[in-house]
């Protein structure tokens, strides 16, 4: 992941997977309030994980539906990226 961080790795799913899985690790370390700087770091490992990957729209759809990435998901950079790649989150069902 080093070698990816300096420019060394293109774009492969392997580093991808890996980025989402660090960022469901870093919400869930700051939801045992470890650090509250954990969550600025899995939104960064999220959004690189949707920039090294082969499909990001279906990354995307996929994290909609992680129950790990429960904050990330509430942040405005999680918006953004779903304006980007023009993902509509689904509606909340009506009661």
């Amino acid at each position: 992941m080093q070698k990816v961080d300096r420019g060394q790795l293109l774009r492969n799913a392997n580093v991808s997977v890996a980025y989402y899985n660090l960022a469901c690790y870093h919400e869930l370390k700051h939801r045992i309030g470890t650090s509250a700087a954990d969550l600025d770091r899995a939104i960064a490992d999220f959004e690189k994980s949707i920039e090294l990957s082969q499909d990001p729209i279906d990354d995307l759809l996929c994290a909609l539906n992680d129950p790990d990435l429960t904050l990330v998901k509430q942040m405005k950079r999680f918006k953004d990226l779903l304006k980007r790649f023009d993902v509509n989150p689904p509606e909340a069902p009506t009661v």
